[in-house]
């Protein structure tokens, strides 16, 4: 595979990638294309294929989204939907095997000015979407139907929402306004979570893992439009904020993820860079520019590399983890992630080696 910086290239699309998804541990979903501005690129959503080995993406099945491009993916297996955001609506498209067919659409968005939906996210279960836009609305539907379960007027425009690791709650992030956290069965806002005055939150993730004391929530907060993100943490049984805010990278980030123990965060920033910290601190594990433009997508995705032993009386399988990144640069990228101290423990290993061999040298002198 090419090489960029630390990164890897794994799929280059026709289109500006905007919505990305995981379907499988070889499967995911893109989606992009040039808008309504007629320029010549399709709005298309694709089924991309990279097989056990990482190799290069195959695109295996594509649907042409009209004409509006599909700005933001979610995938759910149980019954194998895609909830898409497209201009002022959510349509939900079937993947049965690999075809794409459009089950239903509806207008979430209805604001005055700029009707546009932002986000949607299947609940754990797969039974619900929960949609977010410019009208400040969070709507909840049951899936296949679409038909209402609530609707939350927040009253300001939602950035992204989020369920927590046990479906009971949902952060929505709403820029200046802070955080509001929502009981998932009826929209009930529980609490708001605020900073600095005129900070914004556009971004946030729960976790959890066996060192902490209850389930996390990391947000993304910055104090400029042009300064440079801040993550947050709070506790979700007291609201508190743990620590500082930390800055792990120099410019504002577009997107966050966890990965499943909960013990490592990946943002992806404005300038094309991936950056993966540990929750306990933030502290830095791996950087890495894959990207020439922003990043719009991460995930985390685990890969089994197979090992044998030189006398091939054993195998082992190691867990290596990558995260994957999407950009408006067309490209998707996979990056590893480098244990704690690796560098440190390699350069300490090649000292002490040559400090062996010139010792050798010397005493043969």
């Amino acid at each position: 595979m090419e090489k960029h910086d630390q990164s890897y290239l794994l799929y280059v699309a026709e289109f500006p990638i905007y919505g990305m998804a995981m379907v499988s541990a070889t499967q995911f979903l893109v989606s992009g294309g040039g808008g309504h501005s007629k320029y010549g690129v399709q709005n298309l959503l694709q089924l991309v294929d990279v097989g056990e080995g990482n190799s290069i993406g195959k695109m295996i099945s594509s649907h042409e989204s009209g004409e509006h491009a599909i700005n933001q993916l979610h995938f759910t297996s149980r019954g194998s939907y895609v909830a898409a955001s497209q201009e002022d609506s959510l349509c939900l498209i079937s993947l049965k095997g690999n075809n794409f067919g459009v089950k239903k659409s509806i207008v979430t968005d209805c604001d005055a000015e700029d009707p546009h939906q932002t986000c949607s996210v299947f609940s754990k279960s797969g039974r619900i979407v929960v949609t977010g836009g410019e009208e400040g609305k969070v709507k909840a539907f049951f899936v296949p139907k679409l038909s209402l379960v609530f609707d939350t007027n927040l009253e300001k425009r939602v950035e992204s929402v989020v369920y927590n690791n046990s479906n009971l709650r949902l952060a929505v992030a709403m820029g200046d306004e802070g955080v509001a956290v929502l009981q998932s069965k009826d929209g009930k806002v529980i609490k708001t979570l605020k900073w600095k005055k005129g900070a914004s939150q556009k971004l946030c993730t729960f976790f959890s893992n066996a060192s902490t004391p209850a389930e996390m929530l990391i947000t993304v907060a910055s104090e400029g439009r042009a300064n440079a993100s801040v993550l947050l943490l709070w506790r979700t049984d007291s609201w508190e904020l743990v620590g500082k805010e930390k800055k792990v990278c120099t410019a504002p980030i577009s997107c966050i993820t966890t990965n499943a123990k909960g013990t490592l965060v990946a943002v992806g920033d404005v300038s094309g860079c991936v950056t993966i910290c540990d929750t306990q601190e933030f502290k830095v594990q791996t950087r890495s520019k894959p990207h020439s433009l922003f990043v719009t997508n991460i995930f985390f995705k685990a890969v089994e590399k197979k090992s044998t032993q030189a006398n091939k009386e054993a195998a082992t399988n190691a867990k290596i983890q990558y995260v994957l990144s999407s950009s408006a640069d067309q490209t998707v990228m996979l990056t590893p992630v480098m244990k704690k101290g690796s560098t440190q423990k390699l350069i300490f290993i090649l000292s002490a080696l040559l400090i062996a061999i010139l010792a050798i040298v010397l005493l043969k002198l």
